[in-house]
């Protein structure tokens, strides 16, 4: 008898996640932009005020990528006013981005002892950490950004902005299912919160729920039509599904609301180009690099990137009504599986991973039990060609806790964060 736990079935749409997971990353880290990190009413000392003002200059240079000007003008704000978390947070972002990784984390480091309750500093040195190959410090790291919204949300269980913040940290976390329900939470407490309404979207979105996705999108546009971010994401769902024409109206919507928005006219021209409509395609390239070069190379190359990945996905995935069976049967070769053996799994990320040109991988927890011979672990399998998968990896639960540093030798950080969690769970049981 076999049985299959915790399956998630893939269809033939599967998304290209790096269009998706670089919009909902913009999307997702707005609340942490800090526009006046200290307050200025009457009465706060002169120095206060003039190092405000170094750091909102600071913040300008930084919207505009010049973050060795940044930095330099936190500097001037930190010298003044040692004690603002929000100066060393954002000062420590400007040295991650000029590849000043070191110092990035003394900066996070000291903003989390200036302000210890502040989960986005641990957020994003984690990040740091993960930079630095410090994997055992970046996790620890994403696990008390939770612990510390959660802790909020135990203290104002009615308050809004707790759970969001929790979502986004599950949103990092590549969590999305728990980030959904934070959302879904948020909108319990105000049912009219379009922000919302985009977070759980993206999250549906993610976890390739892309009907569920286009309804919160469509929720958030119908509650404010001026919501640009819900255009924006619902066009790459629509492009992802090969609706060119629907795709196009939302880039245009975008470009309605926001004008100088390079990123949408240099999608919309790569969507244009893939319609077969050069010249309108050519134009929008040519806006989006009059706006902002850097970011419109980047976000045609990310569009670029994205086609590949995607021909990559769906040249090997197998299909709907075969993607289980073929699973299964690669499973029990690998252990030499009897006809009787129990075999349980369940994935640790949803979807593939697609790096490059190689072909894409799934993240699996396998429980198997085969004349009373019982293995449990991790394992890493590889789609090939429509026809089926082979596993190039699998780590027993014994050898990940004698030695985790194994683990981070073949999964990505996030996996091996939900891996730790599974053996924490079974000591718990």
């Amino acid at each position: 008898m076999v049985l299959i736990g915790g399956v998630a079935v893939i269809h033939n749409r599967i998304a290209f996640r790096g269009i998706i997971f670089c919009l909902s990353f913009f999307v997702s880290i707005m609340p942490f932009a800090v526009y006046g990190a200290e307050s200025s009413k009457s009465g706060v000392p002169i120095l206060q005020k003039v190092a405000q003002e170094y750091y909102l200059k600071g913040l300008e240079y930084a919207d505009r990528n010049e973050f060795k000007l940044a930095i330099e003008q936190y500097d001037q704000a930190i010298a003044l006013y040692p004690k603002s978390a929000d100066y060393y947070l954002k000062r420590g972002e400007a040295l991650f981005k000029n590849q000043q990784i070191e110092q990035s984390i003394k900066d996070f480091t000291k903003a989390i002892e200036v302000q210890p309750g502040k989960y986005k500093s641990y957020l994003v040195r984690a990040r740091s950490y993960i930079a630095s190959n410090q994997k055992d410090k970046a996790i620890a790291d994403m696990e008390q950004s939770v612990k510390i919204c959660t802790d909020g949300i135990k203290r104002s269980p009615k308050d809004t902005e707790k759970y969001i913040d929790r979502g986004q940290a599950y949103m990092m976390l590549e969590d999305y299912e728990n980030a959904a329900n934070d959302f879904s939470k948020v909108l319990e407490l105000d049912s009219r919160s379009d922000a919302a309404f985009v977070r759980r979207g993206i999250a549906y979105a993610m976890e390739h729920e892309y009907d569920l996705a286009i309804i919160d999108f469509n929720k958030a546009i119908t509650l404010n039509s001026n919501n640009d971010e819900a255009f924006l994401i619902r066009a790459e769902i629509y492009f992802l599904g090969g609706n060119l024409e629907r795709a196009i109206q939302d880039y245009s919507e975008v470009i309605r609301l926001k004008p100088a928005n390079s990123v949408a006219y240099a999608q919309r021209g790569y969507v244009y180009m893939m319609s077969g409509q050069a010249e309108k395609a050519r134009e929008d390239s040519r806006k989006a690099e009059s706006i902002d070069k850097k970011i419109a190379d980047s976000a045609g190359w990310m569009m670029a990137i994205g086609s590949i990945s995607y021909s990559h996905i769906t040249g090997n995935v197998p299909e709907k009504s075969d993607f289980d069976a073929f699973l299964l049967r690669a499973i029990m070769a690998y252990f030499s599986a009897g006809p009787n053996a129990e075999i349980k799994y369940e994935f640790l990320r949803k979807g593939p991973d697609q790096v490059g040109v190689s072909p894409p991988d799934y993240y699996l927890w396998v429980e198997i039990n085969d004349n009373n011979k019982r293995q449990t672990g991790a394992m890493r399998v590889t789609a090939i060609d429509k026809k089926g998968f082979v596993i190039p990896d699998f780590l027993t639960k014994d050898t990940i806790e004698k030695d985790f540093s194994e683990v981070y030798k073949i999964f990505p950080l996030t996996v091996c964060l939900r891996i730790a969690n599974k053996i924490k769970k079974e000591h718990r049981i």
